[in-house]
């Protein structure tokens, strides 16, 4: 059994068009909110 790999190697173009898509879903928008989220709440 091979080994598993010690990185996800990722070609540029894929990793822009995955950035992209992202943003475009508004997936930064959300991950932004619920970590600040998630920071207030570890305050209280």
């Amino acid at each position: 059994m091979a080994a598993p790999a010690t990185s996800l190697e990722v070609t540029v173009p894929t990793a822009h068009r995955r950035f992209a898509a992202w943003a475009k879903a508004g997936v930064l928008e959300r991950l932004h909110r619920e970590v600040f989220d998630h920071l207030g709440a570890a305050d209280s």
